[in-house]
């Protein structure tokens, strides 16, 4: 007597036409008759794929036996199977926007009922967010519109590969015109202001580092002492601070962690510093030194730099928090962390620094991206030297 099957065992065989065919019990009908599904497919492993995709919605606990799954039971299959993948900092993003912008508006539609219109409603509401405490009163969020874009259309790709749709109705949707932001920069005066209100400031070092190496938000906060050569002045930029969100477990944790990759290779760079800042951070390694031996401490070059107050690493969120409290201080109107990053690239070519010298310090993929950054705060005479290129148009004719 042959082997009873458990529920969604399910079992594969191949027609006499030479295609696979899988079925599998999906629960009961109200009158009691068992409700089987069943999947086709010209590959023995491609039936077996679609059979897997059904297995994972019924131990997930959706319900297949009444209909078609809601966009919301989709997005969660869609993360768990298909995005596990991803980077920590993209995988937080993905759930944020799942949770915010789209299951909101769009998450208790059928799958196989969704529509463009739909679609673009929801994504007009995160275009038009003002969550973002950065924005001004009129404008439009054009980043958050193409992030949420991006998560439903790649979980609609993967419906219509799995045959649960026919059609992807993201193809259709219209999309908002790209804005050139404004790049918001210290002028000198600003500068000397804001140098001079950091003054007394526990953070102090921290934030100038910001300001003459450019550094993104996250870079600074897991740097170690061994990532700084005071010998050949400069910083190795090879790692970052990350927070990672996990909505789809019970309670929602906040975790940093290191992670030994960057934005992109040339992310991972050293930067050349000024022997202003090698004198600062030289201070603060020594007052460091001295503190952990007042304690009893053994030092290591694999201490933070700039550890919080418990020596742990410091939250972002507070970076940026006391980054404006100490330019209200200083009398400057508005600006934000990215500000620095601006200041410093500005400074540089104030400098008449070479652009690629500058886009590599910058962790910049290549000198396009910094020249089409920073086009409108380089001096004339930068200008006109970049418009030069434009006479290779001529000499290949």
């Amino acid at each position: 007597m042959g082997k009873r099957r458990a529920n969604n065992e399910g079992c594969i065989t191949k027609r006499k036409d030479g295609k696979w065919m899988a079925r599998i019990k999906v629960g009961r009908r109200e009158d009691g008759e068992v409700k089987y599904s069943y999947m086709y497919a010209n590959t023995q492993q491609a039936v077996i794929e679609r059979m897997n995709d059904l297995k994972l919605s019924l131990n997930m606990g959706i319900d297949v036996v009444k209909g078609d799954i809601t966009v919301e039971q989709w997005l969660k299959v869609w993360m768990e199977k298909y995005k596990q993948n991803l980077k920590p900092t993209t995988k937080t993003s993905y759930y944020n926007n799942i949770r915010l912008h789209i299951n909101p508006f769009i998450g208790g539609v059928r799958l196989n009922k969704l529509e463009t219109g739909q679609i673009q409603y929801m994504l007009e509401q995160a275009y038009n967010s003002k969550k973002n405490r950065t924005k001004t009163k009129n404008e439009k969020s054009t980043s958050l519109f193409f992030k949420v874009y991006s998560v439903i259309n790649g979980a609609m790709k993967q419906a219509v590969k799995n045959k649960m749709v026919k059609n992807n109705p993201c193809d259709d949707i219209v999309f908002p015109p790209e804005e050139r932001k404004e790049v918001r920069v210290f002028t000198l005066e600003e500068q000397r202001a804001f140098e001079m209100a950091l003054t007394g400031e526990t953070y102090r070092v921290l934030y100038m580092t910001y300001l003459y190496t450019g550094a993104r938000l996250g870079e600074l906060p897991a740097l170690t002492w061994k990532d700084i050569n005071f010998d050949m002045s400069y910083i190795d930029l090879n790692k970052k601070a990350v927070v990672v969100h996990d909505y789809y477990k019970e309670g929602k944790k906040t975790d940093y962690q290191v992670q030994d990759y960057l934005k992109s290779k040339s992310s991972k760079r050293k930067v050349y510093i000024t022997n202003k800042l090698v004198d600062i951070l030289k201070e603060e390694k020594e007052r460091q030194q001295l503190a952990y031996a007042e304690f009893g401490w053994e030092w290591s070059e694999e201490n933070l730099v700039f550890p919080s107050g418990a020596y742990t690493m410091l939250d972002m969120r507070n970076i940026q928090t006391m980054f404006q409290r100490i330019r209200d201080k200083a009398g400057i109107s508005h600006g934000t962390m990215h500000t620095l990053r601006h200041t410093y690239a500005t400074r540089c070519f104030e400098s008449d620094i070479d652009i690629k010298v500058i886009s590599e310090q910058l962790g910049h993929k290549n000198v396009k991206t910094t020249y089409d950054t920073y086009v409108h705060v380089m001096p004339e005479k930068k200008k006109l030297e970049m418009e030069k290129l434009n006479l290779l148009d001529q000499l290949v004719v």
